[in-house]
C-alpha cells in the first residue's frame, strides 16, 4: 500500500492544487488470487475510496455496470474483439475469487466511480510482445519470481506465491509487503516486456485523470508486477507518457460479458492464468476453514464415480491426514500438494492411475457460468435458438441426458435437422455426434445422431459468433477464413468439403476445390494423397445424393487418382512395418470408397494398380492379403486364381511374419469367406497343416491374435467344417459333379418312361 501526499499531488498539474487532501492506495493482487480477494475486500471496507481504478482494457468500461445482482454469474469473461476483422479476439476472464472482481462489485453496490485503466484492446492489437533490456544491464535474474522461488525451496514460482502472499490475512500489511517485494524483483530483473511499459504509462495517465478531478481518495487494483510504475507519479513525465501510448494504433472494438468455466481457467489447459485448480481457489476464498473438508469430500465422490470404494470416514482421515501435513512443513495453510498427498494415500492406496485420474477431474472441475440474455446475447445465439425450435429439439437442446434421432434425409423435416447438426458441427459445436449406422448399410440416405449438450457450448457459440450473426453466416465466415490462410492443410480442406457438402453450404463447394487444386499441384507425399481420396470419392456420392453439382470435385479426383495410381505400386515396395501399418488403412479406405460407388473410370485406374502390385515379390504382406481380398471381392480374380495366390503367398518362407500379416489383411471383413469358399478354406488349412512342429509353436500366437477378432458362430462353423472327414479329401470339380446327377437323372427318367410303357 502506497499513501502519496499532497506535497507532490500538487506537481501534478497547475489545476490540482484545489485537492487539499488526497491519498491513493495501490493494491498489487494476483489475478484469480482468492487470497488476495478477501484482503482486497477487508482493505476496500477499511479505506472508503470515492474512485476504484482497476488493470483493465479501456475500451471495456462500459461493461462494469453490469456486475451487480444477478444478471452474471461466473465465471464469465469479457470478449473483445475488433471490428474490422472479428478473428482477432480476447478474453478476460473473472472467477467468484477474482479480486477484480470483488472490486466491481464492491463498488457498484455503493455507488463508487469504477474505471478501467489498462491500455485499450483496440490499441494492443497493433503491438507486439517484445523482451527488452532492463536496468541498464544490472539485473540478476530473467525471472525474478521463479528465482525467488528456488531459494525458498520451491519448483514453482505460483505455489510459493500462494503459501508466502495468498494465505496472509492481514490487509493492513500484506498489500505494504507485496509493494516493496515488487520494487525489489523488478530492480533484479534483467528483461522485460516493451508492452508493459505502454500499458502502464497509459495506467498513470488515468491515475492522473482521477486525482483532476478531486477526489480525494483513490484505489488502483493491478497487478502486483504493476505497483512500482505507479507508485511515484512524479517520477514520470505526463507528456512521455501520453506521446508513448498515443503512439500505438487504435482499432475499433466491441465487447460483452460471455459465460466462461473452470476448465479454461486452470492452470494446466492452457490458459495459464496460475491458478492451478479453481475449485480449490473458490472454496479457499469462501471458507478457508472449511476448504479442505469441502474439497475431500468432492474427492470422495468422484472416487466412487470412478468405480472406486470411498466413504464419508476415508473423507474426514484424508482431512486430518492434510492438516498433519501442513504443520509437519511448517505451512499457515495446506496447499495443492498436501491435498494430493493426503488422496494418495487415503483414497487410492498409492494407485497412480487413479490418482492421476483424480487430478484430472478434481484440478479444473465442470462449472460454467451464466450471463443473463438482458446483458447480452449474441446474434449466432438467437438464430441458433430459432432454428433448434423449427426443427423441434426444444427438448433436446440443453439436455444433459443423450438423446438419440433416426434421420431419414429423403424428408424435407429430417433434412433440415441434418444440415442444422452438420453446421454446428462445423462451428465446432459438436452438439450432435454423428453416430455409425448398424448393418454397415452404404446408403447415403440414412443418419443416425446422438444429442447431448455440455455447458461449454455456450462459450463455443461465442466463439463462433464472430464469424457471423447467423449459423449459415458464420459457416462462410469460418470456411473463408480457412481459405484465407496461406497454406492451409490439404487433410483439413478435404475434410472441410465433406462437411460443406453435409452442410447443404453449396456456394462453398467450387472455393474449396479449387483450393485443392492449387495445393495438390505442388504436393509429393502419396500417402497423404492417399488419405485425401477417399474423403473426395464420397464428397462426390454425398453431393448426389443431395442433388448438388460435384463436377469441381470430380475434377480434383481426376488430377489426383492418377497420380496415385502410378506411384503407389512402387509406393510399397520393401517398406517397414510401420509405414506398412501407416499405408493400410488409407488404401483400405480408398478401395472401400470406390467399391460403394466411385467414377468407373477411377475404379479402372484403382484396379489396375492393384494388379500391378500383386505381380510384385517385394511388397509388404498387410498390403499384399489386403489387396488379392479386394480383387476376389471385385470378382477380378476367380476362385480357383483367389486360391492359388493365396497358396503362394503363404508358401513363401523368407519371413515368418509375412504369412501372418498376409492372412490378417486377407479376413478383415471377418471368417465368413473361408466359411462359404472351400477352396480359401483349403488353401489356408493345407499351409496351416503344413507347417512342421517348430515353425507351428513359432507362429501359435500370432495366429491366435490373427483369428481373435473372428465371431463366434464364425470359429464354431469353420471348426465343424474342419473336422468333417470329407473336407480333408479332394473336392470333386463342379464338372464332374454335374455329370454325375445328370447320369443319375438320367437312369430314373429311363425307369420311370419303362414303367409307364408297362402300365399302357
Amino acid at each position: 500500500m502506497q499513501v502519496y501526499h499532497r506535497s507532490w499531488v500538487s506537481n501534478l498539474s497547475k489545476t490540482s492544487v484545489k485537492t487539499a487532501n488526497q491519498e491513493v492506495r495501490l493494491f498489487g493482487i494476483r489475478h484469480h488470487g482468492a487470497g488476495s480477494a478477501r484482503n482486497l475486500m477487508a482493505a476496500l471496507d477499511f479505506f472508503d475510496p470515492q474512485a476504484i481504478l482497476i488493470e483493465g482494457p479501456h475500451d471495456c468500461q462500459h461493461l462494469i455496470q453490469h456486475v451487480a445482482g444477478q444478471n452474471l454469474s461466473p465465471p464469465v469473461a469479457m470478449m473483445v474483439y475488433s471490428n474490422s476483422d472479428h478473428a482477432k479476439y480476447a478474453y478476460y476472464p473473472f472467477t467468484s475469487f477474482s479480486p477484480e472482481w470483488h472490486a466491481m462489485h464492491w463498488g457498484n453496490e455503493r455507488k463508487k466511480i469504477i474505471r478501467f485503466i489498462d491500455l485499450p484492446h483496440g490499441r494492443m492489437l497493433s503491438l507486439r510482445e517484445k523482451k527488452v533490456k532492463e536496468n541498464n544491464g544490472t539485473g540478476l535474474v530473467a525471472d525474478p519470481f521463479q528465482y525467488l522461488a528456488e531459494i525458498a525451496g520451491y519448483t514453482d514460482a505460483e505455489a510459493w506465491w500462494d503459501d508466502y502472499i495468498e494465505q496472509q490475512h492481514d490487509p493492513h500489511t500484506v498489500f505494504e509487503v507485496v509493494s516493496d517485494l515488487m520494487v525489489q524483483l523488478r530492480k533484479s530483473s534483467t528483461f522485460e516486456h516493451q508492452t508493459n511499459h505502454i500499458r502502464e504509462a497509459h495506467m498513470r495517465s488515468e491515475l492522473r485523470k482521477a486525482l483532476k478531478e478531486g477526489h480525494e481518495r483513490v484505489a488502483v487494483v493491478c497487478g502486483a508486477w504493476h505497483v512500482p510504475a505507479l507508485k511515484h507519479l512524479a517520477n514520470y513525465s505526463s507528456t512521455k507518457d501520453d506521446k508513448q501510448w498515443k503512439s500505438s494504433r487504435m482499432e475499433r472494438t466491441s465487447a460483452s460479458w460471455v459465460p466462461w468455466s473452470y476448465g479454461r481457467i486452470a492452470k494446466h489447459s492452457g490458459y495459464g492464468a496460475g491458478v492451478v485448480s479453481p475449485f480449490w481457489y473458490e472454496a479457499l476464498f469462501e471458507d478457508p476453514d472449511k476448504a479442505v473438508a469441502r474439497w475431500m469430500s468432492r474427492a470422495a465422490k468422484e472416487t466412487r464415480h470412478l468405480g472406486w470404494q470411498s466413504s464419508s470416514a476415508d473423507a474426514i482421515e484424508a482431512g486430518r491426514l492434510v492438516h498433519a501435513l501442513t504443520a509437519i512443513r511448517k505451512k499457515n495453510r495446506p496447499g495443492i500438494s498436501e491435498l494430493f498427498d493426503a488422496m494418495a494415500t487415503v483414497f487410492c492406496h498409492g494407485d497412480d492411475e487413479l490418482l492421476e485420474r483424480l487430478r484430472k477431474r478434481l484440478l479444473e472441475g465442470e462449472k460454467v457460468g451464466s450471463v443473463d440474455p438482458s446483458v447480452s446475447m449474441v446474434p449466432l445465439q438467437r438464430d441458433i435458438e430459432k432454428q433448434i425450435k423449427a426443427c423441434r429439439l426444444s427438448k433436446a437442446w440443453e439436455s444433459s441426458h443423450p438423446v438419440d434421432r433416426q434421420l431419414d434425409i429423403r424428408k424435407a423435416s429430417h433434412l433440415r435437422i441434418s444440415q442444422l447438426l452438420h453446421r454446428l458441427t462445423l462451428l465446432g459445436i459438436p452438439w450432435g455426434v454423428e453416430m455409425p449406422l448398424e448393418h454397415h448399410s452404404y446408403g447415403q440416405f440414412h443418419e443416425a445422431w446422438s444429442l447431448k449438450w455440455f455447458p461449454d457450448f455456450q462459450i463455443q457459440i461465442i466463439e463462433a459468433s464472430l464469424y457471423g450473426n447467423t449459423i449459415e453466416e458464420a459457416s462462410f465466415g469460418f470456411v473463408t477464413h480457412h481459405l484465407e490462410q496461406s497454406n492451409p492443410p490439404l487433410d483439413q480442406t478435404a475434410a472441410l468439403l465433406l462437411r460443406v457438402l453435409k452442410a447443404d453450404l453449396r456456394k462453398l463447394i467450387m472455393p474449396l476445390c479449387e483450393s485443392l487444386s492449387r495445393h495438390l499441384a505442388t504436393q509429393q507425399d502419396v500417402q497423404l494423397l492417399l488419405a485425401l481420396a477417399p474423403m473426395l470419392v464420397n464428397a462426390t456420392r454425398y453431393g448426389t445424393t443431395r442433388k448438388m453439382d460435384t463436377a469441381g470435385i470430380r475434377e480434383v479426383l481426376a488430377q489426383l487418382m492418377p497420380r496415385i495410381t502410378f506411384a503407389l505400386p512402387g509406393e510399397v515396395k520393401n517398406i517397414s512395418d510401420e509405414v506398412a501399418q501407416s499405408l493400410y488403412p488409407d488404401m483400405a479406405k480408398l478401395d472401400e470408397a470406390l467399391k460403394r460407388g466411385g467414377d468407373p473410370i477411377f475404379n479402372d485406374g484403382w484396379v489396375q494398380a492393384m494388379l500391378t502390385i500383386m505381380e510384385s515379390n517385394e511388397v509388404h504382406g498387410l498390403m499384399k492379403g489386403a489387396i488379392l481380398r479386394s480383387l476376389f471381392d471385385r470378382r477380378e480374380y476367380s476362385h480357383a486364381l483367389t486360391a492359388s495366390s493365396l497358396q503362394y503367398e503363404l508358401s513363401r518362407k523368407g519371413d515368418p511374419m509375412y504369412a501372418l500379416q498376409f492372412i490378417e489383411s486377407f479376413l478383415k471383413d471377418g471368417g465368413s469367406i473361408l466359411i462359404h469358399h472351400g477352396p480359401l478354406r483349403k488353401a489356408l488349412d493345407s499351409w496351416v497343416t503344413s507347417l512342421t512342429e517348430d515353425y507351428f509353436m513359432d507362429y501359435l500366437v500370432l495366429l491366435r491374435r490373427t483369428f481373435s477378432h473372428l465371431s463366434q458362430s464364425e470359429k464354431e462353423n469353420l471348426f465343424l467344417l474342419l473336422n468333417r472327414a470329407e473336407i480333408r479329401q479332394e473336392e470333386a470339380p463342379a464338372e464332374a459333379l454335374a455329370t454325375e446327377r445328370k447320369q443319375l437323372l438320367q437312369g430314373a427318367l429311363v425307369r420311370l418312361l419303362g414303367e409307364i410303357d408297362e402300365m399302357k
